[in-house]
């Protein structure tokens, strides 16, 4: 009879040990797994939308500044409007004045001013100081558009220059955050030949949106191993380069269907 009770007991540990292993298999089965009796994964839908395409930006208004050979050196002059100065103009101090110190000949800057207005007043004086004496006390005065014309690139500015009691004014393109160089240059051209001065401001070629402006008497620029370029280069080439940025850009975002 004792020797039957380990046979017996054994039999039960076996079963038992079946029973424990197929409820643990059944536990771990990912298949047979459910947190909850009501619960069912649903997996996250995504939509994608297309961007709409990027506006075309304004075209860019042909400059009226005439471009003159002379000895093979081309020069602009801005037809300017000549008025004399009103009293409230000669006791005035706003504005940019020309010292008449500067000893350089070139100046380098970029043509896109990131800001608005873009202080014209400001540009005119730098380059004017390229005459040194020649245009020592002239002021400069920048009429801008208004915030709304500017942001829809609308209206115009107008660029003053006050020398020997009269009144210098031209019309300027508002070309957004871009200087309109050839009304610039095209000024103070014509305020040296309003002075008698065999100075003039020409640009030359840079490749990119920087302009380099020089200056010198028609003599001397025309033996000078220069590369000229239209003061409008930069400009362009300066855009080109933002219109290949922005191509770029809306093809990157077309393949990811962002």
């Amino acid at each position: 009879m004792d020797s039957q009770i380990p046979w017996r007991l054994m039999i039960v540990g076996v079963l038992v040990t079946l029973k424990i292993g197929l409820a643990c298999a059944k536990y771990n089965s990912a298949s047979s797994y459910s947190p909850y009796s009501s619960y069912k994964y649903t997996p996250p839908s995504y939509t994608y939308t297309t961007l709409p395409p990027l506006p075309e930006p304004p075209p860019t208004p042909e400059t009226t500044v005439p471009t003159v050979r002379e000895k093979g050196v081309p020069v602009a002059y801005a037809a300017a409007e000549v008025l004399p100065m009103t009293k409230a103009e000669k006791s005035a101090k706003t504005g940019a004045t020309v010292l008449g110190a500067s000893r350089e000949s070139t100046r380098s800057f970029d043509a896109e001013t990131g800001i608005f207005p873009n202080e014209h007043d400001s540009l005119l004086a730098d380059l004017a100081e390229l005459a040194g004496k020649d245009l020592k006390g002239v002021r400069f005065e920048e009429i801008a558009p208004t915030d709304e014309e500017g942001l829809r690139q609308e209206g115009h500015y107008t660029l003053v220059a006050y020398m020997d009691g009269k009144r210098y004014a031209v019309q300027a393109r508002n070309l957004g955050d871009w200087y309109d160089v050839p009304a610039s240059v095209g000024l103070v051209n014509t305020l040296l030949k309003a002075r008698q001065r065999a100075t003039r401001l020409v640009t030359l070629e840079t490749g990119d949106q920087t302009v380099k402006v020089r200056a010198d008497t028609i003599a001397a620029l025309s033996k000078a191993p220069l590369v000229w370029a239209n003061a409008d280069d930069a400009m362009k080439d300066g855009k080109a380069f933002e219109a290949e940025a922005l191509d770029a850009l809306e093809q990157e975002l077309a393949k990811k269907s962002y």
